[in-house]
């Protein structure tokens, strides 16, 4: 009976132990993400104290401290602009127009630090379900995974990534993890039945695959910027009579991450060039042609494709290929907030170039309708300080952002209706979009509209060499 009860006492005191480890695991957790929450909060509150001090200094009466202190709160970078105060609490009209100044620059800046490629660290085994997660969170790049690729994702795999970039990271996925990755077309939440035609209903995202044994590789792949470049086809085209130049068709993919929002993309003839091992450089097919391909909600995708006439007679088998192209991306998405919907016809609301203003709202009780739904019509108009190509009439889709109707408790409705572009200038627009099923009061309702504030020229450089040609043959074919 002894040596029972001591078993008994040595089990019981053995899972009191792994109990107490447990919990001060837990404890310890609990502590450094308490602890890390605390570190958070006292940066926050540093740099809040660090904006109002500098704000107070803009207001002095000799210039040169004036004018130290509005180039210390530009050197903070965009992390200032959350404790940037609202216009209508400055003291007087000078220091105003100072912080909206600063204000609109840091929010610039913003939007073209978004357009930098995005990076992952990440270090240790995981299934590919928690890297996938993890490059979402750190990048905001989101993947959907198809359904024969499903059976994958508690795969282990064991990754390096120090400050990777993300299409790098990618690559390596796919090489390593039996997987495919591609950009389809944009595809509809499921979360979401909001027309296509509307970013609030519709998301950009990688499609994740199964590897498939037949798929053609590209010729090479350059994944360093924030698009992935991809050399797809590099194909001698026979003559079509004897004794004629033949072809060579070079055909480039661009794929941009998934949180960008490419518009179109332009190039001419001659912004690519194919050298011959050998034989020197070969001219372009039509140098002097301009071509300028949208993208709009058809996904993040696209080709560029370039023709270089062949002599008779010249053996080719490797080329080497550089070139540049021009991607138009509406960069630093932005919220646009009017809240109380009661009170906000006119309101204005400014982010780094653009300006939204609520022009006109109109709203239809249930009782003066049949059927008997309220209905509501909020029509903003988006103008930006620069137009341009993007904003010809046939380019509506730069509009066509995430807006929704959304109750005091920041709840989206589902009521959307219709959607309407009223007018259209170089720059500037006029929407109307129709709610429908409202069941609360309108002070009860906010409307949120979220937008890019610049419109930016993203250049693509690339060189690949010594790439093989298909279809390479000497002399007459």
């Amino acid at each position: 009976m002894v040596p029972d009860r001591l078993r008994m006492f040595y089990l019981l005191s053995a899972m009191v132990v792994v109990m107490a480890i447990m919990i001060g695991r837990g404890t310890a957790l609990s502590q450094d993400a308490a602890s890390a929450d605390d570190v958070s909060t006292d940066n926050s509150i540093a740099l809040r104290r660090k904006v109002e001090a500098l704000i107070k200094l803009m207001n002095d009466d000799r210039r040169a401290v004036r004018v130290r202190a509005q180039l210390d709160l530009l050197q903070m970078g965009p992390c200032a602009l959350d404790h940037l105060p609202p216009p209508e609490l400055m003291p007087n009209a000078s220091l105003r127009h100072s912080v909206d100044t600063i204000r609109r620059r840091l929010e610039q800046q913003q939007a073209r630090d978004s357009i930098q490629p995005s990076t992952v660290s990440l270090s240790g085994e995981y299934s590919l379900r928690e890297i996938l997660d993890e490059m979402t969170r750190q990048t905001e790049n989101r993947f959907r995974v198809s359904a024969d690729a499903k059976k994958l994702l508690e795969k282990k795999l064991a990754v390096q990534w120090r400050d990777i970039r993300f299409w790098k990271a990618v690559h390596e996925l796919t090489s390593n993890g039996k997987i495919d990755v591609s950009s389809p077309a944009v595809v509809e939440s499921e979360q979401e039945t909001e027309p296509k035609f509307l970013k609030s209903g519709v998301e950009n995202t990688l499609l994740v695959t199964q590897a498939s044994e037949n798929e053609t590789a590209s010729h090479a792949i350059d994944n360093t910027g924030v698009f992935r470049v991809e050399l797809t086809k590099v194909q001698l085209r026979p003559a079509l009579i004897p004794g004629a130049e033949r072809l060579l068709r070079v055909t480039v993919r661009l794929t941009a991450e998934p949180r960008l929002q490419p518009l179109f993309m332009r190039y001419t003839g001659k912004d690519a060039s194919v050298s011959l091992v050998g034989h020197g450089h070969l001219e372009s097919f039509s140098p002097n042609a301009n071509k300028e391909i949208p993208l709009g909600n058809s996904g993040n995708e696209v080709e560029a494709t370039w023709n270089f006439p062949v002599p008779d007679g010249v053996t080719v088998q490797f080329i080497s290929l550089d070139g540049d192209l021009t991607v138009q991306t509406a960069a630093g998405q932005e919220e646009f907030v009017f809240r109380n919907l009661t009170n906000a016809k006119g309101k204005e609301i400014r982010r780094g170039g653009l300006t939204v203003r609520l022009d006109d709202i109109q709203f239809q009780p249930a009782s003066e309708r049949i059927p008997p739904t309220s209905r509501l019509f909020l029509s903003p108009v988006v103008s930006y300080d620069r137009g341009g190509p993007a904003f010809e009439s046939h380019r509506t889709w730069i509009f066509h952002n995430d807006a929704r109707v959304v109750d005091d408790a920041g709840k989206p409705t589902r009521a959307l209706a219709d959607f309407k572009t009223l007018l259209q200038t170089d720059g500037n627009v006029k929407l109307q979009y129709t709610f429908d099923r409202l069941s609360r009061p309108m002070d009860r309702y906010s409307f949120r509209y979220v937008a890019p504030t610049l419109i930016i020229n993203i250049p693509v450089k690339f060189q690949f060499d010594k790439v093989s040609v298909t279809g390479a043959a000497s002399g007459p074919e």
